[in-house]
């Protein structure tokens, strides 16, 4: 299990890079390609990259209870 710890870890690491990569792209293409202004841009593109944030951390949330569950089990089937 301590490995599947440590690439949760590095997993996470990895989307928050990402949500603020998204969401600085997402700010220029909006100011530069779809000519919104920063305030616009700054509410179309905060949104979506929040909501791409959050739908890229189900899978990690679903091994985090897998684990717990697991770790749970373990412990009362040990006493």
């Amino acid at each position: 299990m301590d490995g599947a710890t440590k690439f949760i870890r590095g997993d996470a690491m990895v989307d928050v890079i990402s949500v603020v990569v998204n969401g600085l792209v997402g700010l220029l293409i909006g100011i530069g390609q779809d000519g919104l202004s920063i305030g616009q841009a700054l509410q179309t593109y905060t949104i979506l990259t929040i909501g791409d944030g959050l739908a890229s951390r189900i899978p990690a949330l679903i091994l985090s209870a897998a684990t717990g569950f697991l770790i749970a089990r373990s412990q009362v089937i040990a006493r």
